[in-house]
């Protein structure tokens, strides 16, 4: 039930936002492309005006991020609402342990339950 020893608290504060900026300009247009074309390229550079480190990747074609989304879809760690409280990682810093963890027990699992499959099977 509710505390009867209520206190109330006025919070103020504010956020940092963070922000990467296209430049020359933040309008960047390729056009059409054919396939297999070497001769279309347009170059670009990404900006931080902001103090905090991040790190930008392909979500295609990164590899890294490519295996952690597959542990987080094995990570079994999460709320009625499927959410999950992880702490906050750094640029460039390894998965969540908690999480590659467990990815590794069920791979391990998996890898035992093929392995005697195969034996059952000879």
């Amino acid at each position: 039930a509710d505390n009867p020893h209520k206190k109330m608290l006025a919070l103020l504060g504010c956020g940092d936002a963070l922000r990467c900026e296209v430049r020359p300009s933040t309008m960047f247009s390729l056009g059409p492309v054919l396939p297999g074309s070497d001769d279309c390229t347009q170059e670009f550079f990404l900006y931080n005006p902001t103090e905090y480190p991040t790190t930008v990747y392909s979500v295609d074609f990164d590899r890294k991020y490519l295996e952690e989304e597959e542990m987080l879809k094995l990570y079994d760690q999460y709320d009625s609402y499927n959410v999950t409280e992880l702490p906050v990682r750094g640029p460039g810093e390894d998965t969540w342990a908690a999480v590659a963890a467990h990815a590794v027990k069920l791979r391990r699992a998996k890898e035992r339950q093929e392995a005697a499959q195969r034996r059952k099977m000879e």
